[in-house]
């Protein structure tokens, strides 16, 4: 059989009509080109934010050394004391900056058991500041402890100082 005109016949001789569908190539382009600009947009977001972060944490305002936060005394419990079953333990803390001494965390911890007895968080814009407190040792068993204090002011300077003592259980 004979093809007549542009119509395919195939191999049974049959003609054979063909119904193509044309999807614009320009669709497919404009997909890949908003997929890569989606792409380039995320990139672009992630980069500017990772910018605004590393040099928002640096200040320009260096107007005391690195490092140099507010100073603390822990003027009682003294390191290495011991104290008795019934015993009280006096609390006193001195902090004092050069300028706002900021945020502060007070914390007496039972080294056995990683139990924090007072866990306290506190901010001030004071200069100078003493905290006391006071603790009754009812220990059950011997019991070291460590008062941590930390101090951090506005700018990020962060001090801390520590002292360790003994709680003896009743009896002993």
């Amino acid at each position: 059989m004979k093809n007549q005109g542009s119509k395919p016949i195939n191999p049974e001789g049959n003609l054979c009509t063909f119904s193509t569908i044309q999807t614009p190539s320009f669709l497919f382009v404009q997909e890949k080109k908003t997929e890569i600009m989606k792409h380039s947009l995320i990139i672009g977001l992630l980069t500017v934010a990772l910018t605004l972060m590393i040099t928002s944490c640096s200040s320009d305002d260096d107007s005391g050394p690195v490092g140099d936060g507010p100073s603390i005394e822990i003027a009682a419990p003294a390191d290495d004391s011991q104290y008795h079953y019934g015993d009280t333990v006096f609390i006193e803390v001195h902090l004092e900056h050069t300028e706002e001494i900021g945020d502060f965390h007070i914390e007496m911890i039972d080294q056995n058991t990683d139990f924090k007895v007072i866990d306290q968080m506190d901010a001030t814009q004071e200069t100078a500041l003493t905290i006391s407190g006071e603790w009754v040792n009812e220990v059950p068993t011997h019991t070291d402890f460590i008062l941590r204090v930390t101090a951090t002011d506005p700018m990020g300077r962060e001090s801390m100082e520590s002292v360790s003592f003994h709680c003896h259980p009743e009896g002993e």
